[in-house]
C-alpha cells in the first residue's frame, strides 16, 4: 500500500483500481452513480476488468455472475 501524494479521494480510487486485478461494484440500484460510477470509469480507462452487480438487475443470480467474473 502506498499513500497518495494528495488527499483527493479520486486519486485514491484511481490508484486502488490501478493496483488491483479486478473491481466489483455492488449496488442496490441498477445504475451506477457517484464514486461507483467513477470507479468503473477508471477501470475501463486503465483496461482493468470490472463488474457491476446490482440488486435490481434481472437475469442470472449475482453469485453466478461473480463466480464467472473471478474465473
Amino acid at each position: 500500500m502506498a499513500e497518495t501524494p494528495i488527499g483527493d479521494y479520486l486519486q485514491r480510487t484511481e490508484w486502488n483500481v490501478r493496483d488491483t486485478d479486478g473491481t466489483v461494484s455492488f449496488t442496490v440500484a441498477a445504475e451506477l452513480t457517484g464514486g461507483s460510477e467513477r470507479t468503473t470509469e477508471f477501470a475501463a480507462r486503465l483496461d482493468k476488468p470490472f463488474i457491476h452487480l446490482s440488486q435490481a438487475a434481472d437475469g442470472a443470480p449475482a453469485s453466478a455472475k461473480l463466480q464467472a467474473f473471478m474465473v
